[in-house]
């Protein structure tokens, strides 16, 4: 557990692979908690970026969620050099907010903890298909 950063590509290959998943895509959010959230060398790795198209689908994704717009505090975001893959974090009103994209498919994940709706809030998401899916170029 919490070891992702030992064997990246592997791990980033199983968590893409459940996020595909047609229905069942909140299997990603526990094998990212599970094997990425604890491991200080993965979260600490990458390449700080802006992302500021990222953070519009987060601020919608919360908005979906709690019925409104609310203040989305972002905390950092790591594009992981040579994988194509973002994570960052934040929060709205005290609780947190995870959320990972892989630019190779263009399909990310965000969840609120807690809920709005209930203990987890997770939303599956593509950013526009007129913005480049290199969230550090936008």
């Amino acid at each position: 557990m919490n070891n992702a950063s030992k064997d990246l590509p592997h791990h980033l290959s199983v968590l893409l692979e459940r996020l595909q998943h047609p229905t069942d895509y909140e299997k990603a959010l526990h094998y990212f908690l599970e094997e990425f959230a604890g491991d200080a060398d993965f979260v600490m790795g990458g390449d700080v970026v802006q992302t500021p198209v990222l953070y519009a689908i987060i601020r919608q994704i919360i908005k979906g969620a709690s019925g409104e717009l609310r203040p989305f505090l972002p905390a950092k975001v790591f594009r992981m050099h040579g994988h194509g893959f973002h994570h960052g974090s934040g929060s709205v009103e005290g609780r947190a907010v995870l959320f990972f994209h892989f630019e190779s498919v263009n399909k990310g994940l965000a969840a609120i903890i807690p809920g709005y709706n209930g203990p987890v809030d997770v939303a599956r998401f593509s950013l526009p298909a007129t913005l480049p899916v290199d969230t550090s170029k936008n």
